[in-house]
């Protein structure tokens, strides 16, 4: 009698709606897809149960459609077998936005109940006669249970942290909802006090940036590139069950496992997604990176059966980090987890640490640029990425009768920066003083309008080059003309010189108005093709480059300085406004022949 009763309860979820399909349906996996609007509706899943069925995977494909309202895009179901289903749909403008205007959408969503995991795979083909720009995300808003404690975990290129609407992870400032320095390709959510969640597997050569926001949301973005005509991009995520665990630090394709840090006792928990050794070492490295400790782990996993091994180590004081590197069943991963005083700390630009404990952002392949056979009419219209002190570089009277619009360096203002299709419109492209945590979401785009004929205009700052991250940023090792290095700001006159300013010589500047200098980066390198156009003593500081058809001008100087000597600051000097429109106007009109 028992298995009948069983029976009933388990089928009950299958007297399904017109627009349900059944995904999976077993003693652990009950999950249903809503043909019509493209979501999940989780029942169970790999062993977790949640109190109410929720659904996951809403399609969106502006930054405000994940902060608001989904996009509301109309499917139909082109292919189903045991355990896949198929749904394509055309995009428009008035749903997707301009960038994905006619756009062909496939997704087709597939259950394993071997590991177990939920794969969705994504295609697009611009089946329009313009140019376009793949730019397109999944939000995901889902309880696993009401009323407990539910955090986020995104692994930023400083550490794994968790992002909810209670806790706040350091001293200065709460989390901002977007995060797009991700140094591994995954995010997850967690029921930390049932110790069980979701992890969420992404394609790496695509991924953009995550969103999260009080601990409930948790989202994606993907950039694809641009899209010539017939153009086609296709990517993946995986989603996957995580138990046993109260947080996350890493999640991979074999495993997920969290690092837990005491005053001298880490414990790291590990939860297989399969059976076999895991072997690895834990190094602990101090403040400069020195190790100070060093412990070989050898687990034998089940898969499903969560392992963990406890280890005792000298009492570490301010900033240091944990590394693992691990070995699964013969593959390879590593992560790093940073610590402040015993907890996870925000990046700080200014902060000496920071950058030594930074990892390298995560390498996206499909974001190359496609040029055109016939360079693009642009207009009198500048693009200002802003970031702090960038009034001090006085734009508006160098593009005097220009028209300039301004997004803030911050990640959602980044974000919203003229849709890719529409940016070649505009002659120059300015980074000013922008950190490169907030920047890396629209880099491709900067990179494509760099290379089909735009000038890119980046100048110093606090937040720039070498202090900003860049040095580790493959597309700026890729187009800028200059090598950085870390900490590279430093006062032009020398150590200590804080406020003794330098005259800056070069082309176009009259050597009795010269304005001054007091900050600038001193680069490692400087290409042998670039030209140097301006110095101060002998250190070069307007440098400019060519990347494919357009010109990349780089003005290492920084609006920093507290001038005594009665010289004048460039920021405050006609002669720097008057040269620099000079070279300009010059390299928009190199570019033009």
């Amino acid at each position: 009698m028992k298995w009948k009763v069983y029976a009933i309860l388990l089928l009950c979820p299958l007297f399904l709606h017109a627009n349900e399909c059944t995904l999976a349906n077993d003693r652990d996996n009950q999950i249903i897809l809503n043909t019509k609007s493209g979501l999940l509706k989780i029942y169970r899943f790999g062993g977790i149960k949640p109190e109410k069925e929720f659904s996951i995977g809403e399609d969106i494909f502006t930054t405000k459609q994940m902060e608001n309202k989904a996009a509301s895009v109309v499917w139909e179901v082109t292919r189903r077998n045991k355990g896949s289903i198929t749904l394509c749909t055309t995009l428009k403008k008035e749903t997707a936005g301009i960038d994905l205007d006619g756009i062909k959408y496939q997704k087709t969503f597939q259950f394993d109940p071997a590991v177990p995991e939920i794969k969705v795979t994504m295609e697009f083909q611009n089946i329009s006669e313009q140019l376009r720009y793949a730019y397109w995300g999944i939000r995901n808003q889902f309880q696993l249970r009401p009323k407990n404690s539910e955090v986020v975990f995104i692994p930023r290129t400083i550490g794994t942290f968790p992002q909810s609407s209670w806790l706040f992870l350091n001293f200065y400032a709460q989390l901002p909802a977007w995060s797009s320095s991700i140094a591994e390709n995954w995010c997850a959510k967690m029921d930390v006090q049932g110790k069980n969640g979701l992890g969420f597997l992404l394609d790496s050569a695509a991924q953009s940036s995550f969103y999260s926001f009080k601990g409930q949301n948790i989202g994606f973005m993907f950039d694809g590139g641009y899209m010539a005509p017939q153009a086609f991009v296709k990517t993946a995520y995986k989603i996957r069950p995580i138990q046993h665990l109260a947080g996350v630090t890493t999640v991979n394709s074999s495993f997920a496992a969290y690092i837990s840090n005491g005053k001298t006792k880490t414990t790291a928990s590990v939860f297989p997604y399969e059976s076999g050794e895991f072997s690895g070492e834990f190094t602990i490295v101090d403040e400069n990176r020195k190790p100070v400790f060093h412990k070989k782990v050898n687990l034998h996993l089940k898969k499903g059966v969560c392992g963990s091994v406890d280890f005792t180590h000298p009492g570490m004081k301010n900033h240091f980090a944990v590394i693992l590197k691990s070995k699964m069943n013969g593959k390879e991963f590593s992560t790093e987890q940073y610590f402040e005083n015993g907890v996870r700390m925000q990046d700080i630009a200014a902060c000496p640490f920071t950058p030594c404990f930074m990892r390298p952002a995560v390498t996206r392949t499909k974001t190359e640029a496609i040029a055109y056979e016939m360079m693009p009419v642009r207009k009198k219209q500048a693009v200002c990425l802003f970031g702090l002190y960038t009034p001090f570089n006085r734009f508006d009277k160098i593009l005097d009768g220009w028209k300039i619009d301004t997004y803030s360096v911050w990640n959602t203002g980044m974000k919203e920066i003229p849709p890719a299709s529409t940016l070649d419109e505009y002659s120059i492209l300015i980074i000013s003083n922008a950190f490169i945590n907030g920047m890396e979401v629209c880099l491709p785009r900067v990179k494509r309008f760099v290379a089909n004929g735009g000038l890119l205009l980046v100048t110093g700052g606090p937040s720039a080059f070498g202090t900003g991250g860049y040095e580790k940023n493959s597309f700026f090792n890729e187009m800028l003309p200059v090598s950085g290095r870390a900490f590279d700001l430093q006062p032009v006159a020398g150590k200590g010189q804080f406020d003794k300013g330098v005259a800056i010589a070069g082309k176009g500047i009259n050597s009795l108005k010269a304005p001054y200098l007091y900050w600038m980066h001193h680069f490692a390198k400087i290409n042998p093709s670039a030209e140097i156009l301006w110095q101060v003593g002998q250190h070069p500081v307007l440098i400019k480059g060519a990347y494919q058809k357009g010109r990349i001008l780089c003005f290492l100087g920084a609006p920093l300085g507290d001038p005594k000597d009665g010289s004048t600051p460039y920021w405050e000097s006609e002669e720097y406004v008057s040269a620099m429109r000079k070279i300009i106007m010059e390299t928009l009109k190199e570019i033009q022949k």
